[in-house]
Parts: C-alpha cells; sequence; structure tokens
C-alpha cells in the first residue's frame, strides 16, 4: 500500500509556486499536506531545476529581480526534504531507458517516489503522457 503522507514533488510544482504567475492549484495542494503535516520530498536536481526556471523568467522579462531574489530565498526554505541517494541515479537511468524519456532529469524524481512508494506530483504533461499510466502513483496537478 503506497505511503500516503509522504509526497514526492518536482520542479514544475515548485516553479508554477514561486513564479511571476504563482498558481493556486500548486499553492493550496502544497499548503494542504504542510496542514496535515504530510512530508513532502523532492531530489537535490530540484533545487537546481527551479533555479534554472526562475532564471528563464527572468530572462524573458516575466519576473523583477526583486521577485526572483524572494523565490530564490523561498526555494531554499520551503519545507520540503531534499533527498539525495546514489541508487536514485541509476534508477533515473532505467526509467529513461523503459520510458523513452529524453533525458533523466525527470526520472530521478519517479526514482525518488518509487523508493518511497509515495505519489509523484507533477504538472508537466508530456511527462505524464509519456508514463502513458505507467506509473500509478504519477499525479497530474493542472498548474
Amino acid at each position: 500500500m503506497p505511503n500516503s503522507t509522504t509526497h514526492c514533488i518536482d520542479a514544475s510544482i515548485v516553479s508554477r509556486m514561486l513564479g511571476s504567475t504563482p498558481s493556486r492549484d500548486a499553492k493550496d495542494l502544497f499548503a494542504g499536506w504542510q496542514a496535515k503535516g504530510n512530508l513532502i520530498v523532492a531530489p537535490l536536481l530540484l533545487r537546481y531545476e527551479v533555479t534554472n526556471a526562475l532564471w528563464q523568467m527572468r530572462r524573458h522579462g516575466q519576473i523583477a529581480r526583486i521577485a526572483l531574489d524572494a523565490a530564490l530565498l523561498a526555494l531554499v526554505t520551503l519545507p520540503i526534504s531534499i533527498r539525495d541517494s546514489p541508487h536514485h541515479h541509476s534508477a533515473a537511468m532505467e526509467f529513461a531507458e523503459r520510458f523513452s524519456l529524453p533525458a533523466t532529469y525527470d526520472a530521478h524524481y519517479l526514482a525518488l517516489a518509487e523508493e518511497l512508494d509515495c505519489e509523484f506530483w507533477t504538472a508537466d504533461k508530456r511527462l505524464a503522457r509519456a508514463m502513458n499510466g505507467a506509473f500509478p502513483l504519477l499525479r497530474l496537478v493542472d498548474a
């Protein structure tokens, strides 16, 4: 039975929470888990991907410098348990190969969710389509 009190989230969720036009759906989801005392986890990769997403917003004039600085501070203070395991890399390679993913970034989140037997939450519709229901713990938020 899956762990219902732990949730793995990816950069698409956090970027939508911290970006120039924050997603109410993503923020409500996160706040609901916090209110219940649930554990929110992500691989170390999350911080790099969100930092890059924020930079892209800044580069394209979608976020002011002061908002970018606030978002970066929020990124490192959000109550997300960052997990890093050498096992995730080989598991990510297996996911990428099995589902013909173009890169292993998303697969690291899948590896962590599989290891913890918890739901994996994403706003990445492309990833959800690629998985085609093969990862039953994948949850797509319309953020």
